[in-house]
């Protein structure tokens, strides 16, 4: 017997979401997508996926609803007013919130979801564009079991691992652990052949000598690697989006009465980077403002 499969809406045709829309295509999903800029939605249609004209239609049609989006006043611009999903949703329309968010917002988010019978589960992603398009991401999800149980299969479609956080809240508390550790990588990266640069030796050899380290030796490095010594600073994760979660990361410490002083200091570049025009570019691109010989 066939068991059908559930249909899935899709919001936010970004660098990460457009090949996960295509991932779910390919698995044989049925997938309706919105996207502010039509362009993206017209790319969809080209990989099978349904556009729509609103997000409403999309809490109307779907079994599941998958949000990826920049920030929480995006999420709140699909999901709220009478134009959005939670207008008039489909019975038992389990929302996934992949965007990645402040710990705060995920929260009031799955109270605002509870209330129009919505089930809501929390699942930033790990990862960046090269992880998304070979579905290897890392999924980091917070809610019931049940509703993890339910969305698994169309979570495996996109990632190679589903980590279980545990209530919702968590697993927006994990990515942005993970993405401090990612802030603080990146600009490593970039000081060591800043350093390297100004001392007169090849900073290739930097790279060489992690890949040699049983300690040291880190996937991450090595996607940096072409784009820090060939400076191509084209975006799998900008520094406008970067500095957001950093912001994030800060303020949830301070809320808790934590200090994370080198996490500060990322900022600070961050912001730096943004102020002279480099927000849209990788965040390897923290390197000019380290060489300003360059």
């Amino acid at each position: 017997m066939c068991i059908a499969l559930p249909s899935v809406g899709f919001i936010g045709l970004g660098i990460m979401g457009m090949p996960m829309a295509r991932h779910l295509c390919d698995a044989g999903y049925s997938v309706s997508v919105y996207n502010r800029t039509a362009a993206k939605m017209e790319t969809a249609r080209s990989f099978g996926a349904y556009a729509v004209p609103s997000p409403k239609h999309l809490g109307e049609r779907s079994d599941v609803l998958i949000t990826m989006l920049t920030n929480p006043d995006a999420v709140r611009a699909v999901m709220e007013g009478p134009e959005g999903v939670m207008a008039h949703p489909k019975k038992g329309l389990v929302w996934i919130q992949m965007s990645t968010l402040d710990i705060e917002s995920t929260r009031a988010f799955a109270r605002q979801a509870a209330e129009k019978g919505i089930i809501f589960v929390d699942c930033p992603v790990t990862g960046s564009k090269k992880q998304v398009e070979a579905a290897e991401l890392i999924l980091l999800a917070g809610g019931e079991k049940e509703a993890l149980s339910y969305v698994r299969p169309i979570l495996s479609r996109l990632g190679k691992t589903i980590i279980d956080a545990g209530p919702v809240g968590n697993g927006t508390a994990l990515k942005l652990c993970m993405n401090l550790i990612v802030a603080q990588m990146t600009t490593a990266l970039a000081e060591a052949v800043a350093l390297a640069e100004s001392t007169g030796i090849d900073p290739a050899l930097i790279f060489q000598a992690l890949r040699s380290s049983p300690a040291l030796n880190c996937g991450y490095f090595a996607i940096k690697e072409t784009a820090l010594l060939k400076r191509d600073f084209s975006a799998a994760f900008s520094i406008d989006n970067l500095a957001k979660d950093v912001g994030f990361m800060l303020r949830e410490a301070a809320a808790r009465g934590i200090h994370l002083p080198v996490t500060g200091a990322v900022e600070t570049l961050l912001e730096k980077a943004r102020t002279e025009g480099h927000g849209s570019q990788d965040v390897s691109a923290v390197l000019l403002l380290l060489r300003r010989d360059l």
